[in-house]
């Protein structure tokens, strides 16, 4: 199984109770390199850019980074994203949690804890806790005008879930867990979630095209 896989390949079935002395047999299972932690840290490196957090004896969080990346261009992020997640339901079926927004996450409940693929500022990770992940969702960037394709695709695919952004007086976005749905003067088009950088760039410019100079854009939540 490739890279982006090997972390969840060995949470589906690896049973545990966190305790430090068992991060051992995690590690052997998703194929990385055990190294024993240094006195008195709390992180450990077992290569492949992999790691975990323990914490007076108890493992709290274990992690890989699949890909580095230039938190700027959203698209090439969500691209990376949609194929990690793709690769993840495949291997564990379909997924328990979606989180759209502007660091968006997927997860599954796991015989080994709570395995989630995290698209966060500068990489995209795999995390695996012993509990739901909580995160504070990011501040909505406004979209200024004259709306751009490029910036109303990143808008697009930075959308908070269950939030709803108007553009001018026909058009709305609407985002929740599984889906995306656009309406355009009455006419509505749904795209799953998660969605491919090509998915977004595409609707953007189809809309751009229908804007004024100037539109209004509000959100609201749902």
């Amino acid at each position: 199984m490739s890279r982006e896989s090997s972390l969840a390949r060995a949470a589906a079935t690896f049973e545990w109770g966190w305790s430090a002395d068992e991060l051992e047999r995690l590690v052997e299972a998703a194929g990385w390199t055990w190294r024993e932690p240094s006195e008195g840290a709390v992180t450990c490196d077992f290569g492949s850019s992999a790691g975990a957090f323990v914490f007076r004896g108890e493992v709290t969080a274990v992690y890989q980074n699949l890909v580095e990346h230039d938190d700027a261009d959203v698209l090439a992020r969500r691209d990376a994203f949609h194929a990690a997640v793709t690769e993840m339901t495949t291997a564990l079926g379909a997924p328990r949690s979606r989180v759209p927004g502007a660091d968006p996450s997927v997860g599954w409940h796991l015989t080994a804890g709570v395995l989630d693929v995290v698209d966060r500022p500068g990489s995209l990770d795999v995390w695996l806790r012993p509990a739901p992940r909580r995160a504070a969702p990011r501040q909505i960037s406004p979209l200024r005008n004259p709306i751009t394709s490029a910036a109303l695709a990143a808008a697009a695919a930075s959308l908070p879930v269950d939030t709803v952004m108007r553009i001018g007086q026909e058009i709305t976005l609407t985002q929740e867990p599984d889906r995306l749905t656009i309406t355009v003067a009455g006419d509505r088009t749904i795209i799953g979630w998660p969605a491919t950088g090509k998915d977004y760039a595409e609707l953007a410019a189809g809309l751009v095209a229908r804007l004024p100079d100037e539109a209004g854009v509000t959100y609201q939540r749902i």
